[in-house]
């Protein structure tokens, strides 16, 4: 087949998407448009649609119809590049010569397609007859039984340190023998000892690969809603889908993940097992002479659409390693799912084997993808963290000394020298109480002098080597035979080797790239290196045909283009953002500037003690209270000013008027405890009289990804603007280091950019949380922003469009009282 289609017809653009309702909405109509013209162009897309306006059904239907489209074009294309060699090697000779040979291979290619959709289509025929039994299987609560650490020896892990010991290490593709690493495994399984190999080097030969469509979310709670979606349309019962997802979320070997208290444990105890000799192996991972069993799980999972708990209940059916067996099925998968941080991050897409090039890649939800990106490759150790690490590895070498030579003994020098300069740094830096600092990754490695040290080589090293994981787990196996004999634990954080492995590769970033943020809390010195620079990071989607940027509240689209899709020309970057599909009368948008007695509303940190202004907040608040049936959501700035104004509320006996009229509940600081107060917020907003009053914080759980649609939120109420904080050294920095990118599209540069930087953080933050209370086109919801500051052109031009074209000052508290009470009397004559 030809995967290029640089040479081919371009495709016109469809009428029709395969949507699954006869009459789209008009924007979703121009949003499959837009998307799959981006993705036939070979241009990345920036496409900004509110939620409840069906953003992820339009991308499905759109994206997916390119792909069954494109499918079509390039057979046609391979076959007509056949034609073109097999006319000339048979020149002379009759056409029907070239016909045959050409129908030949036409119908090798449709058999092929047809034998694996024939296979697929009687493993999901065979499924819906036990529809029934897994409907009740998933439904029934899972019961995982709790397993000491003597449970584990039934797994049968060996008892001797020999599995920790290092294996040998080669800086080049060839040892001593001139034998590549790849035909040495070879010689290893002739010569019985294929149980030292990992994993990935004994799987059969490589399938081939097809085009594909990656698709990623923040959560796998947000890729489940995307997977009901995608079986609302015909391309539920064609496209080979899989989701992925990490070992935490899909090891079956509960003997195993109940001996775990860490995902760098498991991940290390899974590896282990996979070296582990014939009979002592996880029961779950087929050994490499039965490939079969890999296989008939990869043509399960292909042949219907598994959400990520699905996928884990079918590997308990088959007793077949789901995180294994999914990996098995992405080559022939037509559609991926997974969440960011297996997309973003370098090195879970070379474990997983993912392949950028040539395929499409979709972002959803993806307002928060910059951050989400520096986010991931950040990384914090601390002195603590150091003592472990090294403590580790001393008691590590001193175990294995007479196994360490060549490369192995360079490097591991080596790491012990960096361990000990970080160590005499962290030391120094206390000793001194020195002040909080910012620094280049080369000022640390300086001043830790271990400026001599080949970093990035070092990093390869323990990369490739694993050598972490054999440290990790050898700490582990001893703190585990010392609980046993009653002996005090060993090692507290047998992962503090990991973080230093992570840590080590940002030190050989370029300066300009991040920043490492010295500081100290409770006589600890911590080190945290912070991302600045997310374009480089990024750039490795540079090799996809099309890259989809989507989600609800994306502006300023420009943002994406000057700071992440730096590697692509401004004309193939598109962007668009839609409207609302809501009704204008659905919607009642007011910034309020005065409070009931006529006293200036402006929630600023350093007003935060002004009692007057607290007062008429929570006055305003009150006769909201009064006002709006059902559900009333109310967003304040932090949990610390949360705090505050129910402290002052509290006192003035404010608080108990509120519960006279409805009952309240307060955003918990666990996240555990979310769905609880969820629960009990939804069953007041239905059988209390007046319902109920949410107390939310801005950029926490409540404000993203969360429903509250109809009854569960009538009103939404935004108390201030959540201005990060203007101290915060990590903050400081990428504002300069944003003032130092070029201006796009005429948009602000220098110390006018960081500033627009410093605002768009904080509506983006407020445009989520307003999103949270319109979630479809029946919808409608009063949204009351309480701040003087709101009132301003230039802060409404930051809000959502749908929001800003209506939003409107009234010149008193009593005129918003009339105009939500004359919103609320209409909506509910229209119900009625």
């Amino acid at each position: 087949m030809v995967n290029s289609n640089d040479a081919m017809v371009p495709l016109a653009t469809p009428d029709s998407f395969s949507f699954p309702y006869d009459l789209p909405y008009e924007i979703q109509t121009i949003l499959m448009r837009h998307v799959y013209s981006a993705i036939e162009s070979r241009c990345a897309a920036v496409v900004e649609s509110p939620t409840g306006t069906g953003k992820s059904l339009t991308l499905l239907c759109s994206s997916l119809t390119w792909l069954e489209d494109d499918a079509t074009r390039s057979k046609n294309a391979a076959m007509d590049v056949l034609r073109k060699e097999l006319e000339r090697e048979h020149e002379g000779e009759p056409r029907w010569v070239v016909d045959q040979e050409v129908k030949r291979h036409l119908e090798e290619y449709e058999a092929n397609e047809k034998q694996m959709k024939e296979r697929l289509e009687a493993i999901r025929l065979e499924k819906e007859k036990k529809q029934a039994e897994m409907k009740r299987r998933a439904n029934f609560a899972r019961k995982r039984q709790k397993l000491d650490n003597s449970d584990l020896k039934g797994e049968g892990l060996p008892d001797d340190d020999e599995r920790f010991a290092p294996d040998d290490y080669a800086d080049n593709l060839f040892d001593d023998d001139g034998l590549s690493a790849e035909t040495r495994a070879l010689m290893d399984s002739i010569n019985g000892n294929a149980s030292r190999r990992r994993w990935h080097l004994a799987e059969q030969e490589e399938e081939p690969d097809v085009r594909k469509i990656y698709f990623t979310s923040r959560t796998h709670s947000q890729l489940s809603q995307f997977q009901n979606e995608l079986r609302k349309t015909k391309f539920a019962q064609s496209i080979r889908t899989i989701p992925l997802g990490s070992r935490q979320n899909l090891c079956i070997n509960d003997k195993v993940k109940a001996g775990c208290r860490s995902v760098d444990m498991l991940n290390d105890r899974c590896l282990d097992l996979q070296k582990a000799d014939k009979g002592k192996r996880c029961e779950f991972l087929p050994a490499p002479d039965e490939p079969e069993r890999l296989e008939d799980f990869r043509d399960h999972a292909l042949s219907q659409v598994y959400g990520i708990d699905d996928l884990e209940d079918l590997g308990r059916e088959m007793k077949v390693c789901p995180y294994y067996g999914s990996r098995k099925a992405i080559r022939q998968a037509q559609l991926v799912t997974l969440p960011y941080n297996l997309l973003l991050q370098k090195q879970a897409r070379e474990s997983f084997g993912i392949n950028l090039d040539d395929n499409v890649v979709i972002v959803d939800e993806a307002h928060n993808l910059i951050d989400t990106v520096l986010s991931i490759h950040s990384v914090e150790i601390n002195s603590v963290h150091l003592t472990f690490a090294r403590g580790a590895l001393m008691t590590y070498l001193k175990r294995f000394k007479n196994r360490l030579k060549g490369a192995n003994a360079v490097h591991l020098k080596q790491l012990v020298a960096l361990m000990s300069s970080l160590a005499a740094f962290c030391t120094d830096w206390l000793d001194k109480k020195l002040p909080d600092r910012m620094l280049t990754a080369a000022e640390v490695v300086q001043q830790c002098g271990a400026d001599q040290i080949n970093l990035r080589d070092l990093d390869k090293y323990l990369t490739t080597s694993k050598i972490a994981q054999k440290i990790s787990g050898y700490m582990e196996n001893l703190e585990e035979k010392a609980q046993q004999t009653g002996k005090d634990s060993r090692s507290a954080k047998i992962s503090a080797i990991h973080r230093i492995q992570a840590f080590i590769l940002t030190l050989a970033n370029a300066s300009k790239d991040g920043r490492v943020l010295v500081s100290t809390n409770k006589e600890t010195l911590h080190l945290r290196y912070q991302l600045l620079n997310p374009s480089d990071a990024f750039a490795a989607f540079k090799a996809a045909r099309s890259v989809i940027i989507a989600g609800g509240t994306m502006a300023p689209l420009s943002d994406f283009a000057q700071q992440l899709l730096t590697f692509l020309p401004s004309e193939r970057i598109k962007t668009l953002s839609c409207s609302h599909v809501v009704p204008q009368p659905h919607i009642l948008a007011r910034a309020l500037a005065l409070g009931p007695s006529g006293y200036r509303l402006e929630f600023k940190y350093e007003q935060r003690n002004d009692l007057k202004m607290l007062d008429e907040y929570g006055a305003a608040l009150l006769n909201c209270a009064n006002i709006v049936s059902k559900g009333l959501v109310v967003f304040v700035p932090s949990y610390s000013s949360l705090e505050l104004l129910l402290q002052r509320w509290d006192k003035t006996g404010l608080l108990g008027k509120v519960k006279q009229r409805k009952e309240i509940f307060l955003e918990p600081k666990d996240s555990n405890d979310t769905e609880h107060v969820l629960r009990e917020y939804a069953i007041a907003v239905a059988e209390k009289p007046h319902g109920a009053l949410l107390l939310a914080v801005v950029g926490a759980k409540l404000s993203e990804g969360i429903n509250f649609q109809d009854d569960l939120c009538r009103c939404v109420v935004v108390i201030g603007i959540p201005y990060p904080s203007s101290q915060s050294p990590e903050l400081r920095e990428r504002m300069r280091y944003v003032s130092t990118l070029p201006s796009v599209n005429g948009l602000p540069s220098g110390d006018a950019a960081g500033k627009r930087l410093y605002s768009n953080l904080a509506f983006r933050a407020v445009n989520q949380s307003i999103g949270r209370s319109i979630r479809h086109i029946n919808d409608w919801s009063a949204i009351i922003l309480m701040d003087a500051r709101y009132a301003q052109a230039a802060t409404q031009a930051r809000l959502p469009s749908w929001i800003s074209e209506n939003v409107a000052s009234p010149a008193s508290f009593g005129l918003l009282v009339k105009d939500i009470a004359g919103f609320m009397k209409t909506r509910k004559a229209v119900i009625a």
